[in-house]
């Protein structure tokens, strides 16, 4: 059995996605029957490390298993891009599925990855995190180590890419102040809803929301974990793109930000 290694961003990007189960109504995503995600990190003879994760698009269609593969492509493209030696690795739930259907959904994987092991999140437990792994083509719950985050891993995957560390910094630097200018447009829009002079776009304000909600969840915590502290810096690095490209996907054009220290509160 090979060693496996969970990663603290792979850790906390499954908290925010059990966060934001909270506030979601199933009954508005017709296409979604589960709280799941893929898994990505790296494997070798020797170990299995999980080092990141997004959400998936997975329905039951009456006992039918399906993905949806132009979301997942979109963002599996995305992900090996920022990650040059990462791969897919498994997949993650949040609460309880039946084994039967965990299976259903592991070969529906299978199609687009091999499956190499499944992760039940429950954030309930004292252990919630439960990592699972096939033996003797049986899954089985299985022991890991915690591993510490590097804060570089950014930098490191685009120095993997063939970039050097001049270029490494300068991609970080660049991805800030990308947040930054659509965090400003975010602001900007959301202001001129309020004051009535766009129209209401529920589908804007509620992602405009989910980015309010990892912020507070990520920053503001009241958890007493004391690997948060130094898994932050490591998890926003990984994150920042991410956020960055959901912030790019809501944009529509508008006009100038309103200057910071000027816009409304709004989360």
């Amino acid at each position: 059995m090979r060693k496996l290694y969970l990663h603290p961003q792979a850790a906390l990007q499954m908290s925010q996605h059990c966060t934001l189960t909270k506030y979601i109504n199933m009954k508005e995503f017709p296409d979604i029957s589960y709280f799941a995600g893929a898994l990505y990190g790296i494997e070798d003879a020797d170990k299995i490390e999980v080092i990141s994760t997004f959400q998936l698009a997975i329905k039951n269609d009456n006992g039918k298993i399906v993905v949806n593969r132009a979301a997942y492509e979109e963002l599996d493209k995305y992900e090996l891009d920022i990650h040059k030696s990462e791969k897919a690795l498994g997949f993650y739930w949040i609460g309880n599925i039946p084994d039967k259907e965990l299976d259903l959904i592991t070969a529906e994987l299978n199609i687009f990855y091999p499956v190499l092991c499944r992760i039940k999140f429950t954030g309930e437990d004292e252990h919630p995190i439960k990592l699972f792994a096939q033996e003797d083509q049986k899954w089985k719950e299985c022991k890991y180590s915690y591993r510490t985050e590097n804060p570089e891993h950014i930098c490191i995957s685009e120095l993997q890419s063939g970039g050097d560390v001049k270029k490494s910094i300068e991609f970080t630097i660049s991805a800030y102040k990308e947040l930054e200018r659509n965090l400003d447009l975010i602001e900007c829009h959301l202001q001129k809803i309020k004051n009535k002079e766009v129209e209401f776009d529920e589908d804007f304000v509620r992602k405009a929301n989910e980015i309010g909600i990892w912020f507070r969840n990520t920053y503001e915590t009241d958890a007493d974990i004391s690997s948060i502290e130094e898994a932050n810096l490591g998890l926003l690095s990984g994150q920042l793109t991410q956020l960055t490209f959901l912030a790019m996907k809501m944009i529509k054009p508008f006009s100038k930000p309103v200057p910071r220290g000027e816009s409304s509160q709004f989360l």
